[in-house]
């Protein structure tokens, strides 16, 4: 944690670092999978949003892997309050099974 954080965040609010952490051990215990990186996290008015990539298909070459950015929402204690997101990099297909 760095001074900056400490100097501004309230006491019972994460720190952006915590958000950012705790946002990528969730979606990893969900998907069981180890995501990649946080690209985004921004503070909300009940929390935090976090921007999470994963790695969804891996392809050779790797320019033909397929990443998804799940958006994760926080609340102020570093509970996910809200069911996670996916944004894969092409318009969403719903898929039915019979």
């Amino acid at each position: 944690m760095t001074s900056t954080d400490h100097d501004t965040t309230p006491p019972d609010r994460l720190t952006a670092l915590q958000a950012m952490r705790g946002a990528a051990a969730q979606l990893a215990e969900l998907l069981g999978t180890t995501p990649d990186s946080v690209s985004a996290v921004r503070p909300a008015p009940d929390g935090w949003t976090a921007d999470v990539e994963v790695v969804e298909l891996e392809r050779v070459p790797d320019t033909m892997t397929i990443m998804a950015t799940y958006r994760v929402t926080l609340d102020p204690q570093g509970s996910a309050s809200t069911p996670f997101s996916s944004q894969l990099p092409f318009p969403a297909v719903d898929f039915v099974f019979t």
